[in-house]
């Protein structure tokens, strides 16, 4: 054999090796160092695949949405089903699926552009930028998994193009990148500008000739890719697209999205800038804009004067761009400051990066995007904090030596609890509003009749949260046992029956509790109203309980007969200007609708916290206003 050919087949092996190489490399470093998630919808996932594996369940979207495809969690319980379910093995899960994406657009870029972009291709992506890290490390949802099927699909398309072009036949190739776009799609509805990727290179490539006949293949293996999407949707009346996570918003309001996007969500995209930080540095928001606005330009020039795979390549990616940009300035739900939903722009932007640092163009504009990346990349890992772990190490010990096997806590909190501890302790998340994503764990925590209240008081919210319930136990005059723990957690256990079943009932903290809870210190309002007619009443309250009052709180109002009976039980509600603090005085203007017949009525002004009880029945007097209620004008 001759040795220069040996060695030339093994280039590419040597050249992948050190692009996967320097990724767990990269990986590895995040891990130790703090920089990588490890939260509550990571434990959800892993709590799924144990479902998967030991119960049989087959979830086809994450628990407690209608949306996010479940393919990883089945690929997770085939890991743990030869390896501990650790958190450990998670996270080699999800490295894996992020360095198989990489790996695939390496082979894309070669076969597009040649062996040089391939590596630049590759480099671009294990040395950086930091969110694809953050986000494709962790398993907070599908976007790891949609990484990797956008890099196949892409994949498929070059592939394609360059047989097609050599009058070969593509029908396996059409299947599978069908199946592909299939199981994108009911992995997150951001596949869409996957499609729309695909069906501008296919229709204007040298494969157009073959979708005619073949175009039938196409759409079967993204029927039988995205089966189970149809098959959840016609079971639930198409929750899919009836949900908040389908909603749009109108073109006006997203276009004013456009600044967030360009200000916020470009520099964290490409590295500048780690998640969750707000608004870049002018230096950094303009260097990320400028290299991205260089390879959108790059695209357009390779897409006139290509033809053939790189072509299709470069058109591909430049409509998973703009196409991309536009789904996530629609949607209300997303959050530039974590553009997550972006992710597939990862596809587009790393081969034309790789394609542009390897080209023949001018070395000046080269060396400039290099170091206008490596400034970015360097700048993203400066800025990334620690990621502060919602159950610090020791947690589970602590609560076992208590005897504590169920608890109420953050929903940070409660599901990395219950993985951690292989279920021998079972959390639920406590707060109203709280997404509860496993019924059957709230189910086993609701049905304990000593529950213990965890609180994270390294947080300003929580911290609060934990003085209101202890304040709470106090007014209420309730037994409980309370312990400071390791990591800043508050722990509440061997709390009275009686405060257990008052928080159960909103699964929040009340507030009114107490003779002295509301004190009314005057109201002025009309004494006769026609019937059907709305008058204010203002009125001054003093906050006389041990607590501020919670955002539950609002006024309201019942109409009582002269009997004792309520004509009205539920009265209209008015917001307060302001939760009072303890012992302040505030001032409103109670909003009243006199929706009872005429007759002389008890106005009873009170103070309602939604979901737990009105301030009277838990032993705080209302206010009382006689107020006749007229006939109503007849009408003219």
């Amino acid at each position: 054999m001759n040795a220069g050919g040996a060695r030339s087949r093994l280039a590419p092996v040597r050249s992948l090796a050190l692009v996967l190489v320097l990724f767990a490399f990269v990986a590895g470093a995040l891990h130790a160092g703090g920089r990588t998630l490890y939260n509550a919808d990571q434990a959800v996932a892993a709590l799924m695949a144990q479902d998967i594996l030991y119960l049989g369940a087959h979830p086809v979207f994450f628990d407690g949405s209608e949306y996010a495809g479940t393919l990883e969690q089945h690929l997770l319980a085939l890991a743990f089903a030869v390896l501990p379910d650790r958190p450990a093995v998670q996270h080699l899960v999800v490295a894996g699926e992020l360095a198989v994406g990489i790996a695939l657009l390496w082979l894309a870029t070669r076969r597009a552009f040649g062996a040089r972009a391939a590596l630049g291709a590759g480099l671009y992506l294990a040395l950086g930028p930091y969110f694809l890290y953050y986000r494709g490390l962790s398993s907070t949802g599908p976007y790891t998994p949609l990484f990797a099927l956008g890099a196949a699909a892409l994949a498929l398309l070059v592939r394609i193009e360059g047989r097609a072009a050599a009058g070969a036949r593509v029908a396996a190739e059409l299947v599978a990148l069908g199946v592909v776009l299939g199981l994108a799609w009911w992995t997150h509805p951001a596949a869409a500008a996957y499609a729309a990727a695909a069906a501008a290179a296919l229709a204007t490539g040298a494969a157009r000739r073959l979708l005619a006949p073949a175009g039938a293949l196409l759409m079967g293996g993204f029927a039988l890719g995205s089966l189970p999407w149809w098959l959840r949707n016609l079971e639930t009346g198409w929750a899919s697209v009836r949900g908040p996570d389908a909603a749009t918003l109108p073109w006006r309001a997203a276009a004013g999205q456009v600044g967030d996007l360009l200000q916020v969500g470009v520099p964290v995209l490409l590295g500048g800038r780690p998640p969750w930080a707000g608004r870049a540095p002018l230096w950094v928001a303009a260097l990320a804009l400028l290299v991205l606005a260089v390879l959108v330009a790059f695209a357009v020039k390779l897409m006139a004067r290509r033809s053939g795979p790189s072509r299709a390549l470069a058109l591909g990616a430049l409509t998973l761009l703009v196409v991309s940009a536009i789904l996530a300035l629609l949607s209300p739900r997303t959050q530039f400051t974590e553009p997550r939903v972006l992710i597939g722009w990862y596809v587009a932007l790393a081969p034309l990066a790789g394609a542009l640092l390897a080209g023949p163009g001018r070395r000046a504009v080269r060396a400039g995007v290099a170091a206008a990346l490596a400034v970015l990349h360097l700048a993203g890992y400066a800025a990334a904090p620690r990621i502060h772990a919602d159950v610090p190490p020791g947690l589970v010990e602590q609560l076992a030596r208590r005897g504590i096997d169920r608890v109420y806590a953050s929903y940070w909190t409660a599901y990395p609890l219950t993985f951690l501890s292989a279920g021998r302790i079972v959390g639920s998340p406590f707060g109203q509003g709280t997404v509860v994503r496993r019924p059957g764990d709230r189910a086993a925590v609701d049905s304990d009749t000593d529950p213990a209240f965890l609180f994270d008081r390294l947080e300003p919210q929580r911290l609060d949260d934990a003085r209101r319930f202890a304040a709470f136990l106090h007014a209420g005059g309730h037994a409980f046992r309370h312990a400071e723990l390791a990591g800043g957690l508050a722990l509440f256990w061997e709390v009275a029956p009686g405060a257990v079943e008052v928080a159960r009932r909103c699964f929040c903290i009340p507030s009114g509790l107490g003779p002295e809870a509301v004190l009314w210190r005057g109201a002025a309002g009309p004494r006769s109203l026609p019937a059907g007619a709305t008058a204010r009443y203002h009125v001054r309250v003093t906050n006389g309980g041990a607590l501020p009052w919670s955002r539950q709180m609002r006024f309201a109002y019942h109409w009582r007969r002269p009997d004792g009976s309520d004509a009205v039980f539920d009265g209209r509600r008015t917001l307060p200007p302001a939760p009072p603090a303890p012992g302040e005085t505030i001032t409103a203007d109670v909003v009243v609708t006199a929706d009872v017949p005429p007759g002389e009525y008890q106005l009873v002004l009170d103070v309602v916290e939604e979901g737990v009880a009105w301030w009277e029945s838990l032993g705080s007097p209302p206010l009382r206003f006689p107020v006749r209620v007229d006939a109503a004008a007849p009408a003219r």
